[in-house]
């Protein structure tokens, strides 16, 4: 029992020992406050506005930071446990911080001042255009500048087009209109900017015409149209000019009226890029030809637009003339003014046909052509072996289509004494036949073939003779102007127009005469049924149709026609490459 108590005891006191070094431990380690700081000795407030003041102590790992605010002047300006100053009025206070630790103290004079209030808000810009994608930061100014609170919001009438975000930078979405607004946070004042969107600019690159040459006579005109690159280009405005109205004038369509004979360039401008093309146009006096179906009957050529005017001479089938006016007299006869012997003079317009033609190369191409597959080398005298009695020169002119008839009625009247002369005895028998009836014209022609569909003798040689004399060589190029017209009537029916295109349509009227009514409801079908044929698959069409409905010889017609159309092939048992054929358009 003693032992026990004596071991409580030495316990007891050795409890007593280490509470006492410990209590000298801790009392070693207490680290005190040397310096306080405040982060503003200065603060500037209005009325209701707050601060937080930060208190700095040192050391950093000082035992006891704990601090005590204060105000010297609550009214004015207090302040909490944590430093968080709030003005109440106008004013001056001293706000004190102190430690508990040695009471160290730190101020901050703290001024608090009236509220000022904004009276108005302005923007840099009241409209702004921008394409969809495009940004653009709008600016707003404060009145006054020492507004206490500057802060504003910014909003969107529709964001799907434009929407803004809090700096007031605007971003174009869609095309459309939007309308910015900016608000002040200090009495809502509000001013906006409206906004325009569009797509995104598409510049004009280039500017391109349907037709860049063009061949016409006094009074035709021509339509031309533009296309602009790209095709989604926002501005596809074009300007037209022409380098001289007198010539050829054009309206703001593209519709070019000729107003006189010469040359004048046609430009298409664009308004965005400037960018141009051009259409050149060569325009004629009208053209005409004398064709009279009375063959004993010459057109006078007058020296006025009436019945009274004196003959100054006289013009023949085929004769070519350029129209320069057409005047109606006081009977309503219509008289064409022409140029005769280098003056002016008018002739009967009841007597003339007008025609359009290609350039001059074109015709020859065609021309070419035609005439190796009418004569090749021969000596052009015909007889009835496609039922026309007799054909005769280098287009074959013939008795059965009334197309020989009117040459050989000029060169009677003009060149008398060489028709004497040509065909001797049998004159009197030539004379009598060319102003005989068209079916007493055919008969007498088959008349002069022996079994065999050929010439017989003297006649052979005597028209043979014929087809040699330069004369009879310069009316049949007079009379090529009939077949150029029945050509062109062609090309203008069925929109033709390249130069394979009318040496097909001057084959046809040479060989054919024209487009039969039974061709033509081929053709007319096939246009039904493909409307955007290409020209050069309608003339496969054109050829097949016409050959098809020619009650003879229709594989020689065939052979002929879709030679033209490939350009080359088997006519006659021959080979022919045709020089100078192309789908290129002269009009």
């Amino acid at each position: 029992m003693r032992k026990r108590q004596q071991n409580h005891i030495i316990c007891f006191i050795l409890t007593i020992l280490l509470l006492s070094m410990n209590i000298q431990v801790f009392a070693g380690t207490v680290v005190h406050v040397t310096k306080m700081n405040l982060n503003k000795a200065i603060d500037i407030l209005t009325v209701g506005g707050t601060d937080t003041l930060k208190a700095t102590i040192a050391p950093t790992n000082a035992t006891n930071k704990a601090v005590r605010w204060t105000s010297s002047n609550a009214t004015i300006a207090k302040v909490d446990g944590n430093g968080k100053v709030t003005s109440l009025k106008v004013g001056t206070a001293t706000i004190t911080v102190t430690t508990a630790d040695k009471a160290l103290k730190a101020t901050c004079k703290v001024t608090v001042n009236p509220v000022v209030h904004v009276s108005k808000v302005s923007l840099n810009k009241t409209k702004d255009i921008l394409t969809v994608g495009g940004t653009d930061t709008l600016k707003a100014t404060i009145t006054p500048t020492n507004a206490t609170n500057k802060a504003v919001k910014w909003t969107s009438s529709n964001a799907t087009i434009a929407k803004v975000d809090g700096n007031g930078k605007v971003i174009a979405v869609k095309a459309g209109t939007s309308t910015i607004t900016v608000s002040t946070v200090d009495g809502s004042k509000k001013t906006t900017c409206i906004v325009t969107v569009s797509n995104p600019i598409i510049n004009v690159t280039s500017v391109s015409l349907n037709k860049t040459i063009g061949n016409l006579t006094i009074g035709e005109t021509d339509n031309l149209l533009a296309s602009v690159n790209p095709t989604n280009a926002n501005n596809k405005a074009v300007n037209w000019t022409s380098s001289n109205s007198a010539i050829a004038k054009v309206d703001s369509l593209g519709k070019v009226t000729t107003i006189g004979a010469g040359t004048a360039i046609i430009t298409v401008t664009t308004a965005n890029g400037s960018k141009k093309a051009t259409y050149t146009v060569t325009v004629n006096n009208k053209k005409g030809y004398v064709y009279n179906t009375e063959l004993q009957i010459n057109l006078k050529v007058r020296s006025a637009p009436n019945l009274s005017g004196a003959i100054l001479g006289y013009l023949y089938n085929y004769n070519k003339i350029e129209i320069l006016a057409t005047i109606v007299d006081s009977s309503n006869n219509v008289w064409d003014k022409i140029i005769y012997k280098n003056g002016f003079a008018y002739v009967s317009d009841a007597y003339i046909q007008r025609y359009t033609t290609p350039p001059a190369n074109i015709v020859s191409i065609a021309r070419v052509i035609t005439k190796q597959f009418e004569v090749g080398t021969s000596n052009q005298v015909v007889g009835d072996f496609d039922n026309e009695g007799l054909s005769l020169g280098y287009l074959q002119w013939c008795i059965g289509q009334s197309t020989l008839q009117p040459i050989l009625n000029r060169m009677d009247i003009e060149y008398n004494a060489e028709m004497k002369s040509i065909f001797g005895t049998n004159y009197n028998i030539m004379h009598s036949m060319i102003l005989d009836t068209p079916v007493n014209q055919l008969k007498w022609a088959k008349s002069i073939n022996n079994s065999t569909k050929n010439i017989i003798n003297p006649w052979y040689l005597q028209f043979g003779n014929l087809c040699t004399n330069q004369d009879f060589k310069n009316i049949e190029a007079d009379a090529e102007v009939y077949t150029v017209k029945q050509a062109m009537l062609i090309c203008d029916n069925y929109k033709l127009k390249s130069v394979r295109g009318f040496a097909l349509a001057f084959d046809i009227a040479v060989q054919n005469g024209s487009i039969s009514a039974n061709a033509a409801k081929i053709i007319n079908t096939a246009l039904v049924k493909t409307p955007s044929i290409t020209e050069k698959n309608l003339l496969v069409v054109i050829a097949n149709a016409v050959a098809d409905s020619s009650t003879t010889n229709s594989e020689d017609v065939r052979s002929r026609k879709i030679a033209i159309v490939n350009g080359n092939g088997i006519v006659h048992g021959l080979m022919f490459n045709l020089v100078g054929l192309s789908d290129s358009y002269w009009r």
